[in-house]
């Protein structure tokens, strides 16, 4: 089985907060997130 993990992570290098906000659309919220990604808190964000 081929791992994806390279095609992930170049997706979130270059859109961080496309990917965060594609993921958080898997998450089943009460409240949906209004801010999914913010660079200034660093990677972790």
């Amino acid at each position: 089985m081929a791992s994806r993990y390279h095609e992930v992570y170049e997706g979130w290098k270059r859109d961080p907060v496309g990917f965060w906000a594609e993921a958080a659309k898997a998450i089943d919220w009460y409240k949906p997130a209004e801010k999914v990604f913010d660079p200034a808190q660093g990677v972790y964000g």
